[in-house]
């Protein structure tokens, strides 16, 4: 039995308050204050970061404009992560590679979309990002089901 869409929007704000509370505890924002959320669409992830003291530029294509962010409506460029100290992706989709790939550069907390025509292999997201990570040469590490934290090799101890 599938979740209907009141089911599935429960689900993703829990999922939305839990991945704002990992980039909290990990990533503070008097150490990490520029965020850049890419692919953050409707900005839901933007607003929860911003009351935590984030300064958050949204990067989609489609953004749009959260009270207290900056909105670049362009797609995610992997030298975007010069301007931020932390890259943040919730569902990222067509994203995804391109904000693993920055992780070789600046911190990355990252939930991966569930669809797998978005990854090469065509197999569980997770299994996939992993692989892609690796591939990469960054740190990683999964906390809880589905977030990752990536970052530079040497970055974190």
């Amino acid at each position: 039995m599938g979740f209907g869409y009141a089911e599935l929007r429960k689900v993703h704000r829990r999922q939305l308050k839990e991945m704002a509370r990992a980039i909290k505890k990990r990533f503070p924002s008097s150490e990490f204050p520029r965020v850049a959320d890419v692919a953050g669409g409707d900005g839901r992830l933007t607003s929860l970061l911003i009351k935590e003291g984030y300064r958050v530029t949204i990067i989609d294509p489609a953004g749009c404009k959260v009270k207290g962010s900056r909105v670049l409506k362009r797609k995610f460029l992997v030298r975007d992560a010069q301007d931020y100290d932390l890259l943040v992706g919730f569902y990222p989709c067509q994203a995804s590679q391109k904000l693993l790939r920055a992780a070789k550069y600046k911190p990355v907390v990252f939930h991966p979309c569930k669809c797998r025509h978005h990854w090469p292999g065509g197999r569980d997201p997770r299994i996939e990002a992993q692989a892609f990570m690796k591939k990469q040469g960054v740190t990683y590490e999964r906390d809880g089901s589905f977030i990752f934290h990536a970052w530079p090799n040497g970055f974190l101890t």
